[in-house]
């Protein structure tokens, strides 16, 4: 208790400081005076009286000093008077204060706001309980290559019974309802889902329950909303649970409100049960199950797959038909969420921390600079009795300083960029992973600051506290061989993290430019674009294959009836919102496949004018007219692709081939139109067919129109409002959405490309200016210390252009071992870029050394300016100034 007590009162004595410190003076010249009376009165003169007393109390400055220390804390009292101290240097050099505060806040604001990007991604734990034992489960037939497929039901049910390795499986899949009354009619994307899916997650419903085995049964209309539905369309009513809300024209009674942020899988609003029929649960050529895993206790994920490849070989011999050449393959699921995002963040992080390491050792060399100017002032102070741990505390001040303003500047520069930065966040998670300035982030903060502190504390110090016999012996001119090296060692490991960045800008800015100019197929200019999804349960007038016809057809008719618009077309999906669906068909004429290979085709269902509406152009023979409509002979449109692999030595018009189903009709390709990047620029197109959407084919619904596409005269956007009303004229409960134009949903989809570009533009940029600033401060400091040794050579005959090109090649040195350096890992960043940019293979190195010439151009303006100045130097006056 009286340690504590006096520790406070130690601290309250620090915060009343000089006030303390002039109430103890008064009381030692209270004390020393009345010993000097006293010596007085004994006989004393007054000189002797007071030199007596000032020897019984001893030097006031000692004892002032001794109790001082009682009573206050040191160490929190000496930071102070060194703060202080920093403080007035530092105002005196305002130029170098502003320089490395603003050098250092650029650099750690960098690294924040991507740290709070690889917290919220990387490091915060998913929305799932035991999230390290959560796996999805996937299809595999490498024969047709392909990966990651959605399983079949029946595949998914034995997995289920015949494991060992997982404590649960549970599954759902994808689709699209109409909400209906109580509002505006709205399209949202549905999770129907097990009934143990949500406790595999570890997933409860905010409001409600969950669903019971009973009612995962064909028949049951019950459901989950999302609390944004529930806030939307519900005002946030506490007694939602056991109201009904319409859905596809049928009620379903509300079970629940899913919690805040949850949308799992994918973007679901609501979640009903999965309810298969029992032919349904026996598919095995039907593959659309997302199959998710709880793996047990213990059990790694390399046994998990082992045992899962057992059972896929005892499926192939069961069923050779179905699943020959069919394996599987289990993710984690943090992983499958993550996606790419996790290679792109973790480039990301890499070339901000080369920033920081660029803007650490420029920043040191500053400090370097810094304490050999006052190198001489040092030495006077060690030679008048300062200890050298005085110094260091001092430098470590001023680095406290300075490492302080650069953070805080920092922080503010992190602040502003967390907009930016959540682009960066995956679709899956974004919902609630969001770049925040949390406390892992701010500790981050906290442990940049104290490196910065400790790392320019050390290199003020280290070439501060040389020899002070030596630095007074040799003036102004000091030690300089260690600091130059040093100095130079810190400038090269600039250049060489400068041509890392600039060489992955050049190959990411290369890879942008074959992006942007990659042929997509079709032309998105002019071009607007909606969703609208029919229902086709038993009980919307949709059900029938002609009410959804004659809703196409009157849409088409009423949309290209307004003005300034030039077409319209119907599709199942446009390009870019949906890679599409596939089928397996059989080539009339053609050999019999081996047993378990097929011709897998993709396939999209259009109007007679959505090639004119894309321009997707028409290479042979011709497109759908509306004639080919109704009963009469199967006819179909196919690509580019289709025809050169099926038909690689003919002629493909005329040709026939029909669905891999016993009894469907052949279908005669009548069209050969240019293929269509439909996915991603990046995903080349495959061979691919579209149907008409008057044939009835006995197509399942996935493959029904939803799209539409308007090619208009003018902004496509200015025609939003009119084809709703279009729409609205014709079905007023039909929900419209994804309003917006082709070329918005193109640049979405390079996006991310973009960000990426800019950014690491962002990152060469500021790479390159401290960089030049590095060579430039060297030759700078270099000039200045040697100014003696230049006047001399120049005494003894030395050309101007001589002393010149000896500064500009003594930096093209730097630069060369800076390069050499620089591209090894250049070619270790651009192995790594491979893995996630498009055609890179294809950029060429070109692309990648063109900002090297720009850095060699601007190392030699930088090395030019300083030694043109050493070459202009007068050695009269130079000899002189030493």
């Amino acid at each position: 208790m009286r340690a504590l007590k006096r520790l406070l009162t130690r601290i309250r004595n620090l915060a009343v400081g000089r006030r303390g410190d002039d109430r103890l003076r008064e009381e030692m010249d209270q004390h020393l005076a009345m010993q000097t009376e006293e010596n007085v009165r004994l006989g004393m003169a007054p000189e002797e009286a007071r030199r007596q007393a000032h020897l019984k109390f001893g030097t006031v400055m000692a004892v002032r000093e001794e109790l001082h220390a009682e009573e206050v804390l040191p160490v929190l009292e000496n930071l102070s008077l060194d703060i202080r101290h920093t403080l007035r240097q530092l105002k005196r050099s305002p130029g170098f204060t502003a320089t490395v505060i603003v050098t250092l806040g650029l650099g750690i604001g960098a690294n924040i706001a991507v740290y709070s990007l690889v917290d919220a991604v990387l490091l915060r734990p998913l929305q799932f309980r035991n999230e390290k034992r959560l796996v999805q489960v996937f299809e595999e037939r490498p024969a047709l290559g392909l990966t990651k497929d959605t399983p079949a039901p029946a595949n998914y049910f034995d997995w289920k019974r015949r494991n060992h390795v997982f404590s649960d499986m549970a599954a759902a899949k994808g689709d699209i309802f109409t909400i209906t009354g109580n509002g505006r009619p709205e399209e949202v994307d549905v999770a129907p889902i097990t009934s143990n899916l949500l406790s595999l997650l570890g997933v409860q419903p905010l409001l409600g329950r969950s669903f019971t085995a009973d009612e995962d049964k064909p028949g049951s209309a019950v459901v989950l909303i999302s609390a944004a539905i529930w806030q939307q369309r519900y005002g946030s009513d506490p007694n939602i649970v056991g109201k009904t809300i319409h859905l596809n024209g049928v009620a379903y009674r509300i079970l629940g409100v899913m919690p805040f942020g949850f949308t799992f899988p994918d973007r679901s609003a609501l979640w009903v049960p999965l309810a298969l029929t029992t032919a349904e649960q026996a598919e095995r050529d039907s593959h659309y199950l997302q199959v998710f895993g709880l793996l047990r206790p213990g059990v790694t994920l390399q046994s998990a797959r082992r045992e899962m490849t057992d059972i896929s070989l005892q499926l192939e011999h069961e069923y050779p038909a179905t699943n020959r050449g069919l394996s599987t393959s289990i993710v984690p699921l943090r992983e499958q969420l993550l996606g790419g995002s996790r290679l792109a963040t973790f480039v990301l992080a890499s070339g901000v921390a080369i920033i920081l390491l660029i803007t650490f050792a420029n920043v040191a060399g500053l400090m370097i600079a810094r304490a050999a100017n006052r190198q001489r002032e040092v030495a006077v102070r060690v030679a008048l009795g300062a200890s050298r741990m005085r110094l260091l505390r001092q430098g470590l001040a001023e680095s406290l300083v300075l490492s302080v303003g650069g953070s805080v500047l920092g922080v503010g520069f992190a602040l502003g960029s967390m907009p930016v930065i959540r682009h960066f966040v995956p679709e899956t998670i974004a919902v609630w992973a969001h770049p925040e300035m949390n406390w892992t982030v701010i500790l981050f903060s906290v442990l940049l600051c104290a490196t910065a502190t400790l790392a320019f504390g050390f290199f003020g110090h280290s070439a501060a506290a040389g020899r002070p016999q030596e630095a007074l012996s040799q003036g102004r001119r000091g030690s300089t061989d260690t600091r130059q090296k040093l100095r130079s060692t810190l400038v090269t490991g600039e250049i060489a993290l400068t041509i890392v960045i600039l060489t992955s800008t050049g190959l990411l800015g290369g890879t942008f430019w074959k992006l942007a100019h990659t042929d997509l197929g079709f032309s998105p200019d002019s071009i607007l674009t909606m969703r609208t999804e029919l229902p086709v349960s038993s009980q919307t007038p949709y059900r029938e294959f002609s009410a959804r016809v004659s809703f196409y057809k009157r849409v088409l008719d009423g949309v290209e009836h307004l003005p300034g618009v030039k077409s319209a077309g119907y599709t199942t999906f446009l390009p870019f919102t949906n890679s599409g669906g596939s089928t397996t068909v059989l080539i009339q004429g053609a050999p019999a496949l081996p047993i378990g290979k097929v011709n897998d085709v993709g396939m999209r269902v259009v109007s007679p004018n959505y090639f004119q509406t894309l321009e997707i152009p028409l290479v042979k023979g011709r497109t759908f007219a509306e004639a080919d409509g109704g009963d009469k002979v199967p006819l179909v449109v196919i690509n580019q692709k289709m025809a050169r692999q099926y038909w690689p030595n003919g002629d493909a018009i005329g040709r026939q081939f029909r669905f891999d189903d016993p009894g469907t009709p052949w279908m005669t390709v009548i069209g050969i139109v240019g293929n269509v990047h439909q996915a991603d620029v990046e995903t080349p197109s495959r061979a691919e067919m579209y149907l008409s959407y008057e044939q009835n084919l006995g197509i399942p619904g996935y493959f029904k129109p939803r799209d539409l596409a308007i090619r208009v005269a003018g902004d496509p956007v200015n025609y939003a409002d009119a084809v709703q009303r279009a729409i609205w004229s014709i079905d007023p409960e039909e929900p419209v959405s994804e309003v917006q134009s082709m070329q918005h949903l193109v640049n979405t989809r390079m996006e991310n490309y973009v960000l990426e570009a800019k950014l690491f533009a962002f990152f060469s940029c500021a790479a390159l200016l401290l960089s030049t600033l590095g060579i430039y401060g060297l030759i700078s400091y270099s000039v200045t210390r040697r100014t003696q040794e230049i006047g001399i050579r120049m005494a003894l005959g030395a050309q101007r252009e001589q002393v010149l090109s000896s500064f500009v090649a003594a930096a093209f040195r730097l630069f060369l071992v800076g390069l050499i350096l620089g591209s090894v890992g250049s070619v270790a960043a651009t192995r790594l870029l491979g893995n996630m940019l498009y055609g890179i293979s294809g950029v060429g190195w070109g692309v990648g050394a063109l900002p090297i010439v720009v850095l060699a151009a601007s190392i030699a303006i930088a090395a030019y300016i300083p030694a043109r100045r050493a070459s202009a130097v007068d050695p009269v006056q130079a000899l002189r100034s030493e």
